[in-house]
């Protein structure tokens, strides 16, 4: 009996198992994790803020610096730029109902949009699309520009050749507004030429199919010419006629010499008559007859 609580008490003592040390001697029981499946759902409502925000408070928010700088630059989409650009008007002079022979301003622009442009640029072009003639300048630009029908160069409009036009101005918000105008083309031009008075006039207008013949229109036009001479009527004639077969030219040179002699009722000896080939480039295909009544200035 006495061995049997002998040895209970050493299991007691000595007897203790591994996992109820913690290093301090104490004794404690390890952690139990319990895993359970709810059955029951639990459902959770969130409050709305009572908070409200039209529409139109958000389109029109915007701080003062935004207002002033749409002010200067509005926002325009690139369809409405496209289709709403009226910043310039011209008025050709090459109408039907004009004379036919166009004289000096050849084509005068009358810009519509001034307000509010920090500068602005017209350039004229040739049927090659190069400049011939610029005007530009700062601040508004005037309500009339003319051109003389002189390019860059001093050289005149050729006749025959399609001429068009870009305006361009740029606001205070350097906004660019770019206008492309529409093609026009001088067929008969009076202009003067240091002391001289000159009128070029392309064959095509001048002649018939045959080549040798006045046409209608033709006839109209010298008729014009002469109109012009005898207004000055001390003054020396010559008919030079421009095209690719200088024969063909001389005949032609002849022809309208022999025109204004008897319509101006003068010797066909005062009238000097030439017939060559075109030279240089910017020429009609078809060729020029250029009338000049020296000395009318």
């Amino acid at each position: 009996m006495r061995k049997i609580l002998f040895s209970l008490l050493y299991i007691l003592i000595f007897a203790v198992p591994n996992w109820a040390e913690d290093g301090t001697g104490d004794v404690s029981l390890p952690d139990v994790v319990v895993k359970a499946k709810s059955k029951e759902k639990i459902e959770i409502e969130k409050a709305e803020p009572p908070l409200s925000v039209e529409t139109y408070i958000i389109d029109e928010a915007k701080s003062p610096l935004d207002a002033q700088i749409l002010e200067i630059s509005p926002v325009q989409s690139v369809e409405v730029y496209l289709k709403d650009i009226p910043p310039l008007t011209t008025d050709q002079t090459i109408h039907p109902w004009l004379p036919p022979i166009v004289a000096q301003p050849v084509v005068v622009f009358f810009p519509q949009e001034g307000e509010g442009m920090i500068e602005w640029e017209l350039v004229i072009t040739d049927y090659q699309g190069e400049e011939v003639k610029k005007f530009s300048g700062k601040g508004r630009p005037p309500e009339r520009i003319e051109w003389d029908g002189v390019d860059r160069n001093h050289r005149t409009l050729k006749v025959g050749f399609p001429c068009s036009y870009v305006y361009t101005a740029v606001d205070v918000g350097t906004n660019s507004h770019t206008y492309m105008g529409e093609t026009f083309k001088v067929n008969a031009f009076k202009y003067p030429r240091e002391d001289d008075l000159v009128v070029d006039i392309v064959n095509g207008k001048l002649f018939g199919e045959k080549g040798l013949n006045l046409s209608r229109n033709g006839s109209f036009l010298m008729g014009k010419v002469a109109d012009i001479a005898r207004s000055y009527p001390n003054s020396p004639i010559s008919v030079t006629v421009y095209g690719q077969d200088a024969s063909l030219a001389q005949k032609r040179a002849d022809m309208l010499a022999n025109y204004l002699s008897q319509d101006m009722v003068i010797s066909t000896e005062g009238i000097k008559r030439v017939g060559k080939e075109p030279t240089g480039p910017g020429i009609d295909p078809g060729g020029y007859a250029q009338i000049v009544i020296a000395h009318a200035r």
